[in-house]
């Protein structure tokens, strides 16, 4: 799927996790919500090769497409700093990562967890109105 398309379904993934929530199936809400993290991170990563780096280079394809390097030159400290605080967001509860029992945080509730996706949702908004 390419970003839009995964925009998209993590907004139907978080709709469901909030049910959920709000049904008070709180083990079953982190499980989604765990899942949904997990493919937020993987639509930032999707976002970097096809929004940041506006294609010119993509996993496993055998060739760098110059061409659309010029679009390059815009990408500012703001763009990294929104993509390193997105990442590391989503690394931090998905499953796969054991947590620090000291650090005992509380999994992010439905508003939090939509305003993470919101967040991928408006950078690539912002980056694609630049170009």
């Amino acid at each position: 799927m390419d970003v839009k398309k995964r925009i998209g379904y993590l907004k139907d993934l978080w709709q469901h996790a909030e049910k959920l929530h709000r049904e008070g199936k709180q083990a079953e809400y982190e499980r989604a919500g765990a899942h949904a993290y997990g493919l937020l991170r993987e639509a930032w990563e999707r976002a970097v090769e096809e929004v940041l780096l506006n294609g010119v280079v993509e996993r496993y394809r055998n060739s760098v497409q110059t061409q659309k390097a010029k679009c390059l030159g815009d990408v500012c400290e703001g763009d990294c700093k929104a993509l390193d605080q997105g990442m590391t967001k989503c690394s931090k509860w998905i499953t796969g990562h054991d947590h620090a029992a000291a650090e005992n945080a509380p999994f992010p509730d439905p508003p939090e967890l939509q305003a993470d996706i919101k967040a991928l949702d408006d950078w690539v908004a912002i980056i694609r109105k630049r170009r």
